[in-house]
């Protein structure tokens, strides 16, 4: 067994934001994440999700334990392109709620062009983070030549 401490402050922290309604009326959470890296889980990650305060929900991403890996809950799937891990519901010390998803597999992510996430929580039983491909919108490029909008009148005192 590989001998490694896993470090609860050093996981990756994906802030989350909610949506107030899904087709069904339910709301649901999404993240993003671009990141020079590749996110490999052939030791496992774990997922663990943070919505009981509002306005700070968060998406936390990080190894497995090497204790937990024969005991990691499957739940794994891919559904119309999109990478789907399972959650199940467990309750921190304080009685609030927080989620957990663990993976175990031969595959491999690559953050750099980006990935986005979408957690469901709403339907008891059916806690899904479903990952896919972040579709990056381009900004407008400006043709020509920028013209600068300081205007040094608005700080003089003779106005």
């Amino acid at each position: 067994m590989e001998n490694i401490q896993i470090d609860p402050e050093a996981k990756c922290p994906i802030k989350l934001i909610k949506v107030p309604r899904d087709n069904a009326g339910n709301p649901y959470f999404i993240g993003k994440l671009q990141f020079p890296a590749m996110m490999k889980f052939e030791k496992g990650a774990s997922f663990m999700v943070f919505l009981a305060e509002a306005g700070v929900e968060e998406l936390q991403i990080g190894p497995i334990e090497p204790s937990r890996r024969s005991k990691a809950r499957g739940g794994v799937s891919i559904n119309n392109g999109r990478f789907c891990i399972n959650i199940h519901p467990m309750i921190d010390q304080h009685g609030k709620t927080y989620y957990v998803g663990e993976s175990i597999g031969l595959f491999e992510i690559d953050l750099v062009p980006g990935i986005f996430f979408t957690v469901f929580t709403s339907i008891a039983g059916q806690e899904q983070i479903q990952i896919s491909r972040l579709e990056v919108k381009q900004k407008p490029r400006y043709d020509g030549a920028r013209t600068n909008t300081f205007n040094p009148q608005h700080f003089s005192e003779d106005i």
